[in-house]
């Protein structure tokens, strides 16, 4: 999850704690590293995503029925532009951040 986001090990803790108290996930130790944790997603989980997110993809479903093949082309054009515009921006995001060894350079919360 770290690497995917792109946050530190710390930072995804708290979120993956969440995740395995609602029971979406389950943590496993890693086999050859034992300080490695493994998110596995439970099947239970994804059939209650599937049944959260059911009635937002019937909708969208319905809406997307009117239109055209060339419409639903230039849908699908759009959204692959725009994500790959998205993962050159986060890349260069992270060139630009200053090493994890290296002292922040944003100011100390307020006291």
């Amino acid at each position: 999850m770290a690497k995917i986001t792109g946050l530190t090990t710390g930072t995804i803790t708290g979120p993956l704690d969440c995740s395995v108290k609602a029971r979406f996930t389950l943590r496993e130790r890693g086999s050859e590293d034992r300080r490695k944790v493994i998110a596995k997603v439970l099947p239970a989980g994804v059939q209650r995503v599937e049944k959260i997110m059911a009635p937002l993809s019937d909708d969208i479903n319905k809406a997307l029925q009117d239109f055209t093949e060339d419409e639903l082309r230039a849908v699908v054009k759009f959204f692959d532009v725009t994500a790959g515009a998205v993962s050159r921006h986060l890349e260069r995001i992270r060139k630009e951040m200053p090493a994890k060894h290296e002292p922040s350079l944003r100011s100390p919360p307020p006291r």
